[in-house]
């Protein structure tokens, strides 16, 4: 009878070890599949359903119930453009240009040879003609009856012709009502019958509008007629420096593509109501690039509601050129004699003849508090300023060096401002 070498003798043990490993985590492997369909039947099964007709899923964790908040797949976006679109218009307009030589004749662009006009006489000469320019841009339709469209002023401010095209093929000779052009907003007026007509949101809803909540945006990117693209709230309360001597406020940044030609269209809520009117992108290129800025609707419709009853539109300022604190770095706080720990915004500048001027604030000041509320952002004092009205007076901390003084500012209305860097649709 043959002997097992060692060498036999370990390889056969080798094969009997891996093979107890494998047996072993099979066992264990058919335990786990068993507990966690137990886990599954006692705690999930059943507790994740689709949602219907637009009402939220239910998601019941084991530590008790959450309800998430999620739109019908397409459904709710295709609902909310049915509500609104109708109403979302083309604006087409003319404006007069300065003269320029064109012929006068079959087209010639060139300055005809002395010969020719020897023989035929000044008849065909280049002669000075009106080149009027067109523009273009979006609109709502927010009154009906009286046929009233909101559109942003940069859209129609100087416009020799206004013509509104409806999305039911009807062109529409537009009126000037009023702009406003520190809050970029227009009202034009149309003559019709039937027309459509789009609901502007609340207050209420506006004071709620969540970060991350879906909206639309809908308009003419380019000329082309009723384009739709969707994205969401990705901030409210923006202030941006704009072109056109314009400083736009309480604005709605949102990554819906907003392009040429969306200014003036409504940015919708999944509810199929108006909360913005969009009026610019932030680009290094003039191109979409995910950030786009909406002029909130409770500001639209207040200046819109001042324009149609021929009211003047204020803009409450203080006159300062101010950046959050936090952007001077340690030694230019030392150098301004500033503690290192100031929180507040930073005075750059302030305008010839304003309000903070003639107040006695000063360059270098650090705003702390405006009527007894603290600030730590430009953002704040921009609300807070913008609560009051004309005329009325503020009191204002600023941090000047190591001394703090209080200062009463009488809130003037804003004018035109100095031109900033800013992409305007």
């Amino acid at each position: 009878m043959p002997r097992l070498t060692a060498r036999h003798r370990s390889t056969r043990g080798d094969v009997l070890t891996v093979l107890l490993s494998l047996v072993a985590g099979i066992i264990i492997a058919c335990a786990l599949m068993g507990f966690g369909a137990w886990l599954y039947a006692t705690h999930f099964a059943g507790t994740i359903a689709m949602g219907a007709n637009g009402r939220p899923r239910i998601i019941r964790p084991v530590n008790g119930d959450i309800h998430v908040n999620l739109p019908e797949s397409d459904k709710a976006v295709v609902t909310a453009v049915q509500k609104v679109g109708p109403a979302v218009v083309y604006i087409d307009t003319t404006f007069k240009a300065s003269e320029r030589g064109t012929p006068r004749a079959k087209g010639r662009s060139m300055p005809l040879p002395d010969w020719f006009r020897e023989w035929f006489g000044d008849e065909y000469e280049p002669q000075p003609t009106p080149m009027p320019r067109r523009g273009q841009g979006s609109g709502v339709i927010i009154d009906a009856r009286k046929g009233y469209v909101l559109t942003n002023a940069h859209v129609v401010s100087s416009a020799d012709g206004i013509e509104v095209a409806l999305p039911d093929q009807r062109r529409l000779q537009g009126t000037l009502v009023g702009t406003d052009e520190l809050s970029d907003i227009a009202v034009v007026r149309i003559k019709g019958s039937n027309l459509p007509e789009a609901e502007l949101a609340s207050k209420e809803v506006m004071d709620e509008l969540p970060i991350g909540a879906w909206v639309i945006a809908i308009g003419n990117p380019f000329g082309y007629h009723n384009t739709v693209t969707v994205g969401v709230v990705s901030a409210v309360g923006r202030v941006l420096a704009a072109a056109q001597d314009k400083t736009l406020e309480n604005l709605i940044q949102t990554d819906a593509a907003i392009n040429p030609g969306n200014s003036g269209g409504p940015l919708v809520n999944l509810e199929g109501q108006i909360i913005g009117i969009n009026t610019a992108i932030f680009s290094m290129t003039g191109a979409y690039v995910g950030i786009g800025f909406a002029i909130a609707a409770d500001k639209a419709q207040e200046v819109a509601d001042l324009l149609i009853a021929g009211k003047k539109v204020e803009h409450p300022y203080i006159g300062v050129s101010i950046k959050d604190v936090s952007g001077l770095d340690r030694e230019e706080l030392k150098y301004y004699g500033l503690p290192s720990d100031v929180k507040g915004a930073y005075v750059e500048d302030l305008v010839s003849g304003g309000p903070g001027q003639r107040a006695g604030l000063r360059q270098h000041d650090v705003i702390v508090e405006i009527d007894h509320e603290p600030i730590e952002a430009v953002d704040e004092v921009v609300e807070i300023v913008r609560r009051h009205k004309v005329g009325e007076t503020v009191s204002v901390v600023v941090q000047r060096g190591r001394s703090t003084e209080v200062v009463k500012v009488e809130i003037g209305n804003m004018g035109p401002q100095p031109k900033r860097s800013a992409e305007q649709e």
